[in-house]
C-alpha cells in the first residue's frame, strides 16, 4: 500500500534508483531542490516507511505544466499502479493549477521511464531532442493537451 507525504529534496536520496551512479544520484537531489521550490511535489513511503518515489508538477511558464518523477528500484511489480495514480493526481494539480497542457522531457536511456510516461496518458512529441541533459542524454518529449 502507498502512502502519500510531503516532499522533501532529501526524500531523492533515500530513494534507491534504477541508476548506480553517484554523480546521476546528486543531480536528482539538487532537480529536486528546484522543483520543491517552484511547483507542487509528494513523496510516497511504503508500510514499512521505505521511500518508492517522489513525483510533482510544476509550472515553468503559465498554462503549462511540467511533471516530473524519480522512482525507486521496489516499486516492482506496482509500477503500473503507481503511474496510474500520478496520473489522477497530476490532473488534479493541472486542474487546480488551471493548466492547459503538462508535458515532460524523459531520457532516452531510461526504457521504464519512458513507459511510465506513456502509462501517465502522455503522448511523444516528435522526434528525440539530442543532449538534452547535462550529461549529453537525449530526450524524448511527452506531452497531453487537456480540455
Amino acid at each position: 500500500m502507498f502512502q502519500e507525504v510531503p516532499f522533501s529534496p532529501l526524500d531523492l536520496g533515500l530513494i534507491q534508483s534504477r541508476v548506480d551512479d553517484s554523480a546521476a544520484n546528486e543531480r536528482v537531489v539538487q532537480i529536486g531542490e528546484l522543483y520543491a521550490n517552484h511547483g507542487r511535489a509528494y513523496s510516497v513511503i511504503d508500510e514499512d516507511g521505505q521511500f518508492l518515489a517522489a513525483a510533482g508538477i510544476h509550472e515553468p511558464w503559465a498554462g503549462v505544466g511540467e511533471v516530473w518523477a524519480v522512482v525507486s528500484i521496489w516499486l516492482n511489480g506496482e509500477g503500473l499502479r503507481f503511474a496510474l495514480a500520478c496520473r489522477r493526481r497530476m490532473e488534479k494539480e493541472a486542474r487546480e493549477m488551471g493548466l492547459h497542457r503538462i508535458q515532460a522531457h524523459v531520457r532516452t536511456d531510461d526504457y521504464i521511464a519512458l513507459r511510465f510516461a506513456a502509462y501517465m496518458g502522455l503522448k511523444e512529441e516528435g522526434a528525440p531532442r539530442p543532449q538534452y541533459f547535462s550529461d549529453k542524454c537525449d530526450a524524448q518529449a511527452f506531452a497531453v493537451i487537456l480540455r
